[in-house]
Parts: structure tokens; sequence; C-alpha cells
């Protein structure tokens, strides 16, 4: 049986923000649309969480804020090395979660999310589009996760 549970979140679908820094992209309405039925899809699997990591760019913020609603969410931590990050640093702000916390959310970006889940779970994840969101049931503690820790227990994808 899995001692913690990891949300993966890819942010939801961005629209487009002409002549602003790719950071300050917001949702699309199809987006906040995929987010706010995500939240209700994993509140309706159970899922409840103890804490949040996300990307300080606007439109992960704004994915959290939907999910959240629908899940009675945590306050987010904002975390600036989320935005574009590799596995690597991934891995280093997950160890960074109390052992105290048995379900955490992470949400971020492509393709950082996706190579995750796939170091994670040690396996190839064909697609992970955009409010892909990976349930992985993990055995060991946030500072011990690495290639093969986890288990993919559901991957939800918008509809």
């Amino acid at each position: 049986m899995a001692d913690r549970l990891l949300a993966v979140v890819r942010h939801a679908k961005a629209g487009e923000a002409p002549g602003r820094p790719d950071i300050d992209r917001p949702l699309a309405p199809r987006g906040l649309r995929d987010a706010a039925a995500a939240g209700e899809r994993l509140r309706d699997c159970g899922v409840r969480l103890d804490a949040v990591v996300c990307s300080t760019a606007r439109r992960t913020q704004q994915t959290w804020a939907e999910l959240a609603t629908a899940l009675d969410g945590p306050e987010p931590t904002f975390d600036p090395r989320v935005y574009d990050a590799d596995v690597p640093t991934l891995l280093a702000v997950l160890g960074e979660i109390p052992d105290e916390v048995a379900a955490a959310a992470l949400v971020g970006h492509n393709p950082g999310m996706h190579a995750l889940v796939a170091t994670l779970t040690d396996s190839e994840v064909e697609r992970f589009p955009t409010c892909a969101i990976a349930l992985l049931d993990l055995t060991d503690g946030w500072g011990d996760l690495g290639t093969g820790s986890a288990a993919l227990r559901t991957l939800h994808l918008p509809r």
C-alpha cells in the first residue's frame, strides 16, 4: 500500500498574451473549463491534498485556483523553480515537502511534468496534454524520490 500520493498536474490550456512574457499567459476559456472539470473528477475520486507546490506562472496559478475550488484544497506554495524546470529540479522541489505531508500536488509545465511522471514510474507515458493529471502512489519519502519510485494510480486527461 502506498504511503503517499503525488498529483502531477500540467497547467490547463493557455491563451496568448501578445507583448507580454510567457510567464504572464492566462488560461484560455477552454483551460478554465477543463481545470474546473478536472477538480470535480479528482474530488469524485476522493483525492484530498495536504500541500500544493505551484509554478509562479499565471496559467499554473489559475489552474490550481480552479482545481482548488472543487477540492477545497490547501493554500499553495508558489515556487519559481517549477517554471520551465527539468526533472532534477522538480525532484529537489518535491524533496522539500515535509515528511508529515501524505498527499501533495505539483502544478507545472511540460516537458517537465511529462518527464517527471515517466521518471518516477520508470515507464513510457504516451502523452501528457494540457490539464493532464497523473496520480502517483509513493512508498518512499519525499526526499527519496527517483527513477521507479512511484506507481501510476491513474491518469486523468481532459475530455
